[in-house]
C-alpha cells in the first residue's frame, strides 16, 4: 500500500497539468490481514495473518488515504 501510494502522488506531480484519472484499489482490511508498519513489533510479525490486525489496517488506510489527501491538496488539484 505504501508503494501505491507513493506511485499515485508521484503520477500526479507528474500530469498534473494534464487530465488525468486515477482508480485507487486500496487492498488493506482484504485478506490477509497482516501488521501495519506502524504496529508490527518484529518482522516475523508482520507476516503472521492474524485478525487482530484488522483495525490496525483500517487506521493504517486512513493513514495512507490522508497522505494521498494532503497531496492532492499540495498540489491544487482539489480545486480542479
Amino acid at each position: 500500500p505504501d508503494l501505491w501510494n507513493a506511485f499515485t502522488l508521484d503520477f500526479l506531480k507528474r500530469n498534473q497539468e494534464k487530465p488525468v484519472f486515477v482508480y485507487y484499489a486500496m487492498c488493506l482490511t482484504h485478506g490477509p490481514i497482516l501488521a501495519t508498519p506502524d504496529t508490527a513489533k518484529t518482522e516475523d510479525d508482520r507476516k503472521k495473518n492474524n485478525k487482530r490486525h484488522y483495525r490496525a489496517n483500517v487506521e493504517y488506510a486512513d493513514k495512507l488515504l490522508g497522505q494521498l489527501w494532503h497531496g492532492v491538496h499540495d498540489l491544487g488539484l482539489d480545486q480542479n
